[in-house]
């Protein structure tokens, strides 16, 4: 039996990672302060109903020191309030302690990895795989839920003054709408990371951490076929219909 552990990531703890108002080791800190909280509270409460102990339990199963208890009840508590049903991943705690541990040797672009990698594990979920459009992964690394609060967070045009910290998110957010900085993000996924990624000329790519490629290319030429067998039935509706009607017409 595995005795490899996994924090819980909600998205939303991954704002500011990518464009560096965050360093790995802030988040990391969340991550532990959430992820204790989140299963101290899943655990039957002692006859004392005591959360401190809880606490000190989860800190235990996931091999965690902690300095203050009170600092993760007060602290983890409010996080687990804000993100407890909003999107999430669980990332192994070795991963999660290599970013605390060389925060200040990481450079931006495997912090941009670290996201994408916390971005498709939330998309996939407990599914063996997804259907997913890049602009949602994007969405995802800069720590938004969806593609729609990744847009209106800076709608076009932006009106008024600028802020530096509006401009130097910006900057972050046209460099991976280019296809190539995020088609080389997700490349390096699938080459170091795990990732298997599939797409033939259809809207969406198909990704995984468990199926193999050849299991997603089936996928994606089945769910091909299925749409244009929908359009086909769709069409002859429709003539079928137009051919009721232009008869009810001429009788």
């Amino acid at each position: 039996m595995s005795d490899k552990k996994f924090f819980t990531v909600p998205i939303g703890l991954l704002r500011g990672l990518l464009i560096g108002e965050k360093t790995p080791c802030n988040c990391v800190q969340q991550f532990v302060d959430y992820s204790l909280y989140r299963h101290a509270v899943s655990l039957p409460y002692s006859d004392e109903n005591d959360m401190i102990s809880q606490l000190k339990a989860a800190a235990d199963y996931l091999k965690v020191r902690v300095s203050s208890y009170n600092h993760i009840n007060t602290n983890g508590g409010a996080l687990y309030k804000e993100y407890r049903n909003r999107p999430f991943c669980l990332i192994s705690t070795k991963l999660a302690w290599d970013y605390n541990d060389n925060s200040d040797k990481k450079t931006p672009y495997e912090i941009a990895l670290f996201c994408a990698y916390c971005a498709t594990l939330s998309i996939i979920g407990t599914s063996e795989y997804k259907k997913v459009p890049k602009s949602l992964i994007v969405a995802r690394m800069f720590g938004f839920d969806t593609i729609s609060a990744y847009n209106e967070a800076y709608p076009k045009p932006i009106k008024g003054k600028i802020t530096a910290a509006k401009r130097n998110e910006l900057a972050w957010r046209k460099k991976y709408a280019t296809r190539y900085h995020i088609d080389k993000i997700l490349t390096d996924l699938e080459l170091s990371w795990g990732l298997r990624r599939y797409s033939n000329h259809s809207r969406g790519m198909f990704i995984s951490y468990k199926a193999t490629i050849e299991r997603l290319a089936m996928v994606c030429e089945a769910t091909k076929r299925s749409t244009r067998v929908a359009g086909l039935l769709a069409q002859k509706q429709a003539a079928r219909q137009a051919a009721t009607k232009q008869h009810k017409a001429s009788t």
